[in-house]
């Protein structure tokens, strides 16, 4: 009798209007690469007018948001990286390497930072840290609710210390707006300035690379679809910090590679310097060998790969 009492408490037992709050760090490294993976399929797609859409298309797009749905969409992301910092906090990093270059002001002066993509006050509750904490869904009353883009046509303009892009770029769904990002932190930074710049491994590695690693937080498979093989590699990517955005990579300590994350201080000096005259043609393209080209095959990266139904549709239109 006791059993089946507590079989009916169990059937009745009342579903959660909000999702419980998430706790375990395998949940979170799923949710991360599938809401990644998700996003880019969707970006993908939708780069396609509804009109040209083939109609496997059209369905993989609505599976592709009922995918997302279901995984939680951006709260549940959210949440994800929310316990993923809390476990390996890039926070710590910012600190000790301002600290290390003896940027901490030794008076009451605080330097200014900008936070993009904040999901906590770690840095808002440094003392000497001035810092301006942005996400597009703020989970906290001392974060702003803005989107970074608008900084560029804020009066006066604003001008930073030092810019955190944590996890961030690797989350926006499209090529021409992950240029743009990178080229807008650039104008933002003051002369000598630091960007503290971190994105997942996987999205600067291919399948060869993973694999020769040895590296565990590369799903091979996975990377294999957009890296190397369509001509975005990391080489590519750190020649357009350089070469094309005018950024010097700080050496080890200051910029480091873990299995699964690849963290960049970039400290911007004289030379290229992209204009706001140039921030279109940038941020509308990928890096190939070198040099700036239009809708390069490799413009997939740092936001994953089109889904096999996408490419699949291109080749058909061709």
């Amino acid at each position: 009798a006791m059993g089946k009492s507590s079989r009916a408490k169990a059937r009745t037992k009342p579903i959660p209007l909000v999702r419980p709050p998430m706790k375990s760090l395998k949940r979170a490294r799923h949710v991360t690469s599938q809401f990644h993976r998700l996003t880019a399929a969707i970006a993908s797609l939708e780069s396609v007018p509804a009109g040209r859409r083939s109609s496997g298309e059209s369905s993989d797009l609505e599976r592709l948001h009922r995918d997302l749905a279901a995984l939680g969409g951006r709260d549940a992301y959210q949440q994800a990286s929310v316990l993923a910092t809390q476990r390996c906090p890039s926070s710590k990093w910012v600190i000790a390497e301002l600290q290390r270059r003896g940027l901490r002001p030794s008076d009451r002066r605080r330097l200014p930072v900008l936070e993009v993509g904040a999901i906590n006050t770690q840095l808002l509750d440094v003392p000497w840290l001035d810092v301006r904490a942005i996400d597009l869904q703020s989970q906290h009353p001392r974060i702003e609710e803005l989107d970074f883009f608008a900084l560029e046509h804020e009066e006066p303009a604003p001008s930073y210390r030092c810019i955190v892009l944590s996890m961030v770029i690797n989350c926006v769904p499209n090529a021409k707006d992950r240029g743009k990002m990178l080229v807008l932190a650039r104008e933002l930074l003051q002369e000598d300035g630091l960007l503290f710049l971190t994105l997942p491994l996987s999205c600067l590695t291919s399948k060869d690379d993973a694999r020769r690693r040895g590296n565990a937080g590369c799903d091979a498979d996975r990377v294999a679809k957009a890296r190397a093989k369509e001509g975005f590699t990391r080489e590519i990517f750190e020649r357009l910090l350089t070469v094309e955005l005018g950024f010097t990579i700080l050496p080890p300590p200051a910029s480091k590679t873990t299995p699964k994350v690849v963290f960049y201080c970039l400290e911007k000096k004289g030379g290229a310097r992209p204009g706001k005259g140039d921030t279109a043609a940038a941020g509308s393209s990928s890096m190939a060998g070198g040099r700036i080209e239009k809708d390069h095959p490799g413009s997939s990266a740092l936001g994953g790969s089109p889904t096999g139904a996408s490419r699949r549709g291109r080749q058909e239109r061709q």
